[in-house]
């Protein structure tokens, strides 16, 4: 007789009644109504990702709202970030001057909190120093990318090669660059945060 796990989350369903006591399936007293009840209720409080969060700005005691790629930023340890503004008093502050809403933490301290869960090389990995890297790579295989391109249009002429080569190099090394960026967030920065945060988006980190 095994026992019966929630469709969604895995989690082992316990009767309502006996809540110590798992419900088994094809046990006596197993209640469908009570197994699709219990999964709506974990479905429902799950934790769900926050879309915008406020900090305070301890000199001025203001909130700031912040969202989108730049809350994923400040609420993601490794960005690397050591100012953010407050939107209050206008002051671009260092994070230790700074607490997220509902916290006496300072999102310095917060970032120290769980960095320090993480070994130094795979910091080195995934902090800015890997980013740099990855950007890096990324851009001169653009860059060279954008040159054989420019070659190839030389045998078009001198000003194809040029202004064709240009054009490709420019555009090449961009992409280069955004391709190296979004790999490094994909199969370096997300493994480790899963890893060692057990998270899957860093914005719910500041919910701990």
């Amino acid at each position: 007789m095994g026992v019966i796990r929630c469709c969604d989350t895995g989690d082992r369903l316990f009767d309502p009644i006996d809540r110590g006591k798992p419900i088994a399936s094809g046990g006596i007293g197993y209640d469908g109504h009570r197994h699709r009840a219990r999964a709506n209720y974990l479905r429902t409080h799950r934790m769900s990702v926050p879309e915008s969060f406020q900090y305070i700005h301890l000199p001025c005691g203001e909130y700031t709202e912040i969202r989108g790629a730049e809350f994923e930023s400040v609420a993601n340890p490794l960005s690397g970030i050591q100012t953010t503004l407050c939107a209050h008093c206008g002051q671009q502050d260092d994070v230790g001057e700074f607490c997220w809403e509902g916290s006496e933490e300072t999102i310095a301290d917060y970032y120290h909190r769980l960095l320090i869960q993480i070994p130094e090389q795979e910091l080195d990995r995934a902090g800015r120093t890997g980013m740099f890297n990855y950007l890096t790579i990324g851009g001169v295989a653009g860059f060279a990318a954008g040159v054989f391109i420019g070659l190839i249009l030389g045998r078009l002429g001198p000003i194809a090669a040029i202004v064709g080569g240009l054009i490709a190099v420019l555009l090449l090394t961009s992409i280069g660059v955004l391709m190296g960026f979004l790999h490094f967030e994909k199969k370096v920065v997300a493994p480790v945060v899963k890893k060692y945060w057990n998270v899957d988006d860093v914005r719910l980190l500041v919910q701990r």
